[in-house]
Formats: structure tokens, sequence, C-alpha cells
């Protein structure tokens, strides 16, 4: 689909702004008025605006001097995710992970108060797909999932190649939950995986509670390659960070609040003339479970992914 250039407003992160200048009462209000002009008085509220909405942005966020928005979703709205927007995988989708995707179910992806939460809870879900005998590994042969969650991509609503990604979220603490900002080639379906490319903006395992990921996986040789780093913080993501990739024909860039923790030069990514990296990208948000034969502790559940937005600029 290529880059889509429509921009939602930034909102205030009402958390985070400071209060406008207080209204002096009549008297004073009248009096400062006698002794000031009316344009000084409108430069001032001007630039008292635009102070705030600076400030009112979190640490590591986009500098608007660098970089432009060109999509983004605030959640300034209540309600399932925006369909213009968002879509859904749907049913048991990798890595053998025991949560089933559901679609347009509030229970596991809703809008409100300003964030969107995806959910992950310990409940019966018949699965749709299972045939009874089903030889074929992943959806047929499961009758049902003892937990749901869900992820929500951008694929056919927009894609991307080069720019500012951006997610200010806040992370589940349970210990098997798994959430992830990331992104797929949009030839996935037909290159398949790994030759579609990859790329993990935030991983998270929330069993190592104090290590954020970013990683790159792609295809050289009809072998799979990744290249992994890594940042320890002293302090819990269960609060609300920003994490970030900036991408353009040179490299990758990950970033923590600000904090570049990774590097990916592009060149090292090429395979046999091809680049899965020089290609466009769909966004993929999702809060899986960590199984593969590890058991989930239900107790622990359910577990929320709060996102206060996501971002995407292009370069000034």
């Amino acid at each position: 689909m290529g880059h889509d250039w429509g921009a939602d407003l930034l909102r205030p992160r009402a958390s985070l702004a400071t209060p406008l200048l207080d209204t002096p009462p009549r008297a004073a209000y009248a009096a400062a008025m006698k002794k000031t002009s009316l344009p000084v008085l409108i430069g001032v509220a001007v630039l008292a605006v635009l102070g705030d909405a600076r400030a009112a942005e979190p640490a590591g966020a986009a500098d608007p001097a660098k970089w432009q928005l060109v999509w983004g979703d605030e959640f300034n709205y209540t309600g399932l995710p925006d369909p213009k927007k968002w879509d859904y995988e749907e049913g048991f989708v990798r890595n053998n992970e025991p949560q089933w995707y559901t679609r347009g179910r509030l229970e596991n992806a809703r809008v409100e108060h300003g964030t969107l939460i995806i959910a992950a809870r310990q409940e019966p879900f018949k699965n749709p797909s299972f045939q009874p005998g089903a030889t074929r590994p992943g959806k047929p042969q499961r009758a049902a999932a003892d937990y749901t969650s869900a992820s929500l991509i951008t694929q056919h609503r927009a894609s991307w190649q080069y720019g500012r990604l951006e997610l200010r979220a806040k992370l589940p603490q349970g210990l098997d939950t798994w959430p992830a900002f990331w992104t797929l080639g949009i030839n996935h379906q037909t290159a398949g995986w790994p030759a579609c490319g990859e790329i993990d903006i935030m991983e998270y395992w929330a069993r190592r509670p104090h290590e954020m990921t970013a990683t790159v996986h792609w295809r050289r040789d009809g072998k799979h390659q990744q290249d992994h780093g890594k940042l320890e913080v002293p302090e819990s993501l269960g609060e609300f960070h920003v994490y970030a990739l900036e991408w353009n024909a040179e490299r990758m860039d990950f970033f923590c609040d600000g904090k570049k923790y990774h590097t990916v030069p592009l060149a090292k990514l090429d395979d046999q003339g091809d680049n899965a990296f020089r290609k466009p990208h769909y966004i993929l948000l999702n809060l899986a479970l960590e199984g593969r034969g590890r058991k989930i502790d239900g107790a622990a559940l359910p577990q929320q992914f709060i996102v206060d937005y996501v971002r995407v600029y292009a370069p000034k």
C-alpha cells in the first residue's frame, strides 16, 4: 500500500501536561489590559500554548524539528480499534503459542480512557477451524484454546519503507506475557518468513523484567539470520515508556526513552542482491503468551498491554 500520508493531530498527553497560565482575577486582569498591548498579550498566549504542547510530549518522543507525523493512532475514541487503521490476526498464529487471537472482541482489544488495551485472558475459546483427526500442525489440531488475546496489524491498510515508528506503552508484568511492537514485509504471504524480513522494535519477555530487546530477522542463502540487541533497564517496564525505530537506507537504530541501544546496518542484511528492508513493511502490535512447553501461570491473568499511542513519522 505504501505510505499513508494522512496524519492525526497530536493530542496533549494529559498525564504529563503542565497547566496553562491561570486567568487572573477580574480586577487584576482589567488593570493588566490597560498596561499591556493586545499584540503582546497574543504573543504571550501563543508562546504559552506552544511551550505547553512541547512539555506535554514524553521523554524520548520524536523531535518535531526533525520528524513529520504521517500516520498514527492516538486512541482518543472509545470501543474497538479503528477499523480504517487496524486489522487482526486470528487464531493460533505462530510459535505454537497457546493463545487464540480473537477478532473484534472488546474483551481482548478495546479503546478506553485514551488508551488501547490488549488483554490476555484465561478462558475456554472454541476453535472454529478444528478438524478431528487433522495431522497438519496449527489451527486444525486443537479443538479449543485455554487463553485468548489480540494481535492488531496494519496489513492492507498502511505500510512504510523507512521513517520513524514510535510506540508509547505500559508493558504487562505477568511472568508468561510476551508483548511486541514489530513489522513484517508486505510480501509476507508470498515470500514467507524470514525472507519477507522482520523488525522487532520492542519485544519483551516479562520473565526478564529488566531487559528490553530489538531484533532483525532475515534470510541469507536460504537460512534464517538474526541480529539481536538488548538494553538493561533498572526501572520497571510496567510504567509508560517510549520505544522507537529510526529506519533509513543506511541503517536501523533502536531506542528506548530516547536512548539508542542497538544499530543494524542495512548492507549487512543483503541476500544475493535482494534486501527485505529496502521494501515496505506493516506494523504488528500483539500480546502473546510464552508457551513453548511451559505451564502458563493462570493466576497471573488477565494481563494488559496498555498503549498510549502509535505514530509513524517521515524525516523533514
